[in-house]
């Protein structure tokens, strides 16, 4: 498989998200690479003063939080699907088709993997449903 060209794992949550509860700067905080040196992806500010409108809308703070959670295991959770499809095509369980669609996505070798991924999981399911 390709190496991707991303920022390496893992990532971290600012202050600012690690404990929205306790921050009341009104910064809405970023998600660190693991050097800590560099932002990977910025939640954004409070409205600027005299530009209130402006902003594209916002989701409420509690669900930019569960965003930035997400966002922040991303890389652990990319590692984890490719060591689960050389798990899967090393015990040659099912078609892996998708998942490898999935991880082109990831790449930026592939449009649209999504319906090829649900399709999978609906493979699995009728597996399960068998075996049952």
């Amino acid at each position: 498989m390709e190496a991707t060209q991303h920022t390496p794992g893992p990532w971290k949550l600012c202050a600012h998200l690690a404990d929205h509860d306790k921050c009341s700067c009104g910064y809405r905080g970023g998600i660190w690479g693991a050097d800590g040196e560099c932002i990977v992806c910025e939640m954004g500010s409070a409205a600027t003063p005299g530009q209130e409108g402006l902003e594209p809308p916002r989701y409420p703070r509690d669900v930019e939080f569960a965003n930035a959670r997400l966002i922040a295991a991303a890389p652990e959770m990319f590692k984890a699907l490719k060591e689960a499809v050389d798990i899967i095509e090393s015990h040659s369980m099912f078609d892996a088709t998708p998942l490898h669609e999935l991880i082109a996505k990831v790449e930026g070798r592939s449009a649209d993997p999504v319906s090829a991924a649900s399709a999978w999981v609906e493979s699995i399911r009728e597996l399960v449903r068998g075996a049952a």
